[in-house]
């Protein structure tokens, strides 16, 4: 056990008076009561593509199955390839609501492209399936949550920074988005 008189020569030579020391060491040296328990974390899943998203595959059977990727979820990803882009926003919240009785191939694919092309987080599935907007949303989630908005007003910076606002008359809604993505709303 460290003494008083050894932790006041070390705190002396680090420049801290001594009276200082030893009236911080008094301090410390009382019981302090014991810090609360920390949680401990929940254990998840790792989600490691679209398809574990959906559901059509665990993490475990995921493992467990050959890398190839079948017959249907190759002719799923092919008929994705051929939606423009811009149809493909709007096709998305089509398929990720119907996934939501039946997970299929073909939503899989479509939450695949998503996320890999046109940079929508998994985490902004939940909310096109709500068709709720949610800030950070990339445009092609706002347009799979809401749709085609009525109107749309866009003005460019001096710094080349891009302002679209989305207006949906309909739910009384204002959508604000900077280069591309969600910054504010307005309902």
């Amino acid at each position: 056990m460290v003494t008083k008189n050894a932790l006041a020569k070390l705190a002396v030579g680090f420049g801290i008076p001594c009276t200082l020391a030893l009236t911080l060491i008094t301090s410390c040296s009382k019981q302090a009561p014991p810090p609360p328990p920390i949680p401990k974390p929940r254990e998840v899943a790792p989600q490691s593509s679209a398809a574990d998203y959906l559901s059509l595959k665990t993490p475990e059977t995921a493992a467990a199955q050959p890398s190839k990727a079948s017959k249907a979820t190759q002719e799923a990803r092919k008929k994705v390839e051929k939606i423009s882009d811009d149809k493909f926003c709007f096709e998305l919240g089509r398929s990720v609501r119907s996934a939501i009785k039946k997970p299929t191939e073909y939503s899989a694919a479509m939450v695949e492209k998503a996320t890999t092309v046109h940079r929508v987080r998994l985490t902004d599935i939940s909310a096109i399936e709500k068709r709720q907007p949610e800030i950070g949303m990339e445009a092609c989630a706002i347009l799979a949550a809401l749709g085609q908005p009525e109107r749309s007003n866009r003005s460019v910076l001096r710094n080349g920074d891009e302002h679209l606002q989305l207006v949906y008359s309909g739910r009384r809604l204002y959508i604000y988005l900077e280069n591309g993505k969600l910054v504010s709303y307005q309902d």
